[in-house]
């Protein structure tokens, strides 16, 4: 029940900051109903592409570059992070089980479909924002799209290249 709480408080936080610069934008832009349901067709098209398109996008296949660039550090923020993990853990033992694995690289590619469909959305608001000229929107839809799409796209590359590795090893 407490992991359920905190990660719906944690959910609540991330989708407020990625999401009420989009809201304010098509407020704001008055744009019609048929753009903002073109900008979601197209977005929505990205969530159906296969595997393999995820895949060409990998930055790495090494944890440490991750790991180098922040992304472990984030993940601490996050749903079922590590930070989510320390706080409900009966012992503050956190880590992975094996019955975890059976089921994750799924959730992985639920994510990471879920922040490309947002993460093109968000691109599009961002450019039409610039061509409106509303230019302090389409700043911060440039950084709330960074926050909360792209990074947790990093993550989720990151949590593969965990996956992979911990299958090789077989720990």
């Amino acid at each position: 029940m407490k992991k359920t709480i905190l990660n719906q408080l944690i959910n609540v936080l991330w989708t407020a900051i990625g999401v009420a610069p989009l809201v304010i934008y098509w407020v704001k832009s008055e744009k019609s109903l048929y753009i903002v349901l073109g900008c979601l067709t197209l977005s929505m098209i990205f969530g159906f592409l296969p595997d393999g398109f995820y895949g060409k996008f990998q930055l790495s296949p090494r944890r440490k570059f991750y790991e180098k660039i922040g992304i472990k550090t984030i993940g601490n923020f996050t749903q079922n992070g590590g930070v989510v993990n320390r706080i409900t853990s009966a012992d503050g033992r956190t880590g992975w089980k094996r019955d975890f694995f059976r089921g994750y690289h799924k959730t992985i590619a639920l994510y990471e479909r879920f922040h490309c469909i947002g993460f093109v959305f968000s691109s599009l608001t961002c450019l039409l924002a610039l061509l409106d000229q509303f230019y302090l929107l389409a700043v911060l839809v440039f950084l709330a799209n960074a926050v909360y799409n792209l990074l947790p796209i990093l993550l989720q590359q990151y949590n593969k290249v965990r996956l992979r590795n911990i299958g090789q090893t077989g720990r």
